[in-house]
C-alpha cells in the first residue's frame, strides 16, 4: 500500500484540483437548473 501512495503522490497532487473543480462546477450546474 505504501508503495502505491508513494507512487501516485505526485499523480494525486496533479489531479486533485482538477477534481475539485470538476466538483464545484457539478454543483453550480446542479444548483442553478
Amino acid at each position: 500500500m505504501k508503495f502505491i501512495k508513494s507512487n501516485e503522490s505526485n499523480f494525486s497532487i496533479e489531479i486533485t484540483p482538477l477534481i475539485d473543480i470538476v466538483f464545484l462546477l457539478v454543483i453550480f450546474f446542479v444548483v442553478t437548473s
